[in-house]
């Protein structure tokens, strides 16, 4: 592979612009990936990142095979031309995460530095991310909130018995999800925004189709979703939230939902959480982090699950 495979930065922005990640970015983001993009070549047998550091990079293979690995557990092998890196990047892992070259292999790589900062200056960049990350999990999990297959039977939790102040509020959005770490600044408009909600069983929360536009998470009770295939069903129980991975991909509601007891959630609308995103980074990438954390999780069920079909952006 001698000499370089991008000759001028027209021809990288051309290049990103034909993968799924970028394709909602416009030229000017486009020419500021490409600015930061350095080309790299690894020998067969070099690594990409290594499982003894933090990710501090992401790489778009351009040629060759890599095998990717986490905590020594095999995982889907991307696709050419596709990311590698980036899903750890983004999930902020300490360690544990292995690319390693299958053959001689060429790439655009991008340091986090760059990645984050081009993210915190441009919220339709985030977005787009945003859109494909949410799309990508969705679909991983047939369209569901969580696979029915290995599903953990579902939790009641307990009825708060009163309405929720907001220090409850509060206390419950940031000792699990995606909130744990995030400056409560950020956390607190959208608490006072959180409608509680009860529902009696056989209530039907929403039709497959629907617009999506609000999330639920649920504090107590179970609720039943669908998607209306055969055995594409699954019960999900307190802890779980609803309705978020279609919404945030701009899709329509992906399943039905209906609640199989008594249930009392946590409703807001996705604006919300969007428009708070957009003025704290540090709520972006905790929301990134958690999607990015259950892709990983999936490409690992996938491998247990049968053959893969490859990654796109790991």
């Amino acid at each position: 592979m001698a000499g370089s495979r991008f000759v001028s930065p027209l021809e990288r922005i051309l290049f990103l612009r034909s993968l799924p990640w970028f394709d909602t970015l416009s030229m000017r983001d486009l020419a500021l990936f490409a600015r930061y993009a350095s080309e790299r070549s690894f020998p067969r047998g070099s690594l990409l990142i290594r499982d003894d550091e933090p990710v501090t990079s992401g790489h778009i293979v351009v040629e060759g095979r890599v095998r990717l690995t986490r905590e020594g557990q095999l995982r889907p092998e991307p696709r050419v031309p596709g990311g590698v890196g980036f899903l750890d990047l983004l999930a902020g892992y300490d360690g544990g995460s292995k690319a390693e070259a299958l053959e001689e292999c060429v790439t655009l790589e991008i340091p986090a530095e760059a990645l984050y900062s081009m993210m915190e200056n441009n919220f339709a960049m985030v977005q787009g991310m945003f859109l494909n990350l949410a799309g990508f999990l969705l679909e991983a999990r047939g369209n569901l909130p969580i696979r029915p297959e290995g599903a953990p039977a579902p939790q009641m939790g307990e009825d708060p018995g009163r309405a929720l102040g907001l220090v409850d509020r509060l206390d419950l959005m940031t000792r699990g999800g995606p909130f744990p770490n995030v400056n409560l600044d950020a956390l607190l408009p959208l608490a006072r925004r959180l409608r509680e909600v009860r529902h009696p069983p056989g209530t039907r929360l929403w039709a497959r189709g629907e617009a999506s536009t609000w999330v639920v998470n649920l504090l107590y009770g179970k609720v039943r979703c669908g998607t209306g295939e055969a055995d594409a069903t699954v019960e999900v129980g307190a802890g779980y939230g609803l309705g978020f991975m279609d919404a945030l991909a701009g899709r329509k509601r992906a399943y039905w939902a209906e609640t199989v007891t008594d249930v009392v959630s946590l409703a807001y609308d996705l604006t919300t959480l969007l428009h708070l995103s957009e003025t704290y980074f540090d709520l972006t990438r905790s929301l990134l982090a958690s999607i990015a954390r259950a892709l990983v999780e999936e490409e690992l069920a996938q491998v247990g699950r049968g053959p893969a079909s490859g990654s796109s952006w790991s």
